[in-house]
C-alpha cells in the first residue's frame, strides 16, 4: 500500500489515472519487482478521489499491470484506510465510497477496538456483453455456447452444461 508521496496521478478521472499508469508503467514496477516485492503482489496506490461523492480512491497495481478494480483489495485498502486513521473509524460500523477505474464501491466495516474485523463490499450493476457467445478451446479445437459478464474484468461463467461437456472432453483423455 502507497499511502504516502505519491500525491496524485495525472488525468481528472480515474479511468485516466489509470490510463497513464499502464502507458507509464515505471512505479507498478518499481513496488512490485525485486527486492521490493514479488510475482503475486499486489500494490494499491491511495491518490486523491476524482469523485466527490468518494471519500477515498485506490489504484491496484498487480504483478500483470494496473487494473481498475480488484475486491480483495478494496477490502486491505478499507482496512488500512481506517486501521492508520487516514480515514476516521466509527465503531461499530464505517461506511465509506471508494471511487475506482471502474465506478463507485460502497464498503462496510465492522470495527471493534480499533481494528476492522470484517469488510462488505457493494460494487456498481455488471452487465451482459455477449450472450451465448462461442469460446473456442485451442486444446480440444472446438466450442461451446457460453454467456460472457463483465465484472471487474471480462469473465466467462462456468455454466453446469459446460462443466458436464468439459468431464465428457476429459474422460477422452483430453
Amino acid at each position: 500500500m502507497i499511502t504516502g508521496d505519491v500525491l496524485d496521478v495525472p488525468g481528472a478521472t480515474m479511468p485516466e489515472k489509470v490510463e497513464y499508469l499502464q502507458d507509464h508503467d515505471t512505479l507498478r514496477q518499481f513496488a512490485n519487482q525485486e527486492p521490493r516485492a514479488y510475482a503475486q503482489m499486489t500494490t494499491n496506490l491511495l491518490p486523491p478521489p476524482c469523485d466527490p461523492s468518494a471519500d477515498a480512491e485506490f489504484i491496484p497495481m498487480q504483478a500483470d499491470g494496473t487494473h481498475a478494480v480488484s475486491g480483495s483489495n478494496a477490502m486491505c485498502v478499507m482496512t488500512v484506510l481506517l486501521e492508520t486513521g487516514i480515514l476516521p473509524m466509527q465503531e461499530h460500523e464505517t461506511r465509506v465510497v471508494l471511487d475506482t477505474a471502474a465506478g463507485l464501491v460502497e464498503a462496510v466495516a465492522t470495527c471493534l477496538a480499533g481494528r476492522v474485523e470484517r469488510v462488505t463490499l457493494t460494487f456498481f450493476p455488471a452487465y451482459a456483453e455477449h450472450l451465448d457467445a462461442t469460446l473456442s478451446l485451442v486444446a480440444i479445437c472446438g466450442g461451446f455456447p457460453q454467456p460472457v459478464k463483465l465484472g471487474a474484468r471480462l469473465v466467462a461463467w462456468r455454466e453446469a452444461d459446460v462443466l458436464d461437456w468439459l468431464d465428457g472432453q476429459q474422460t477422452r483423455g483430453i
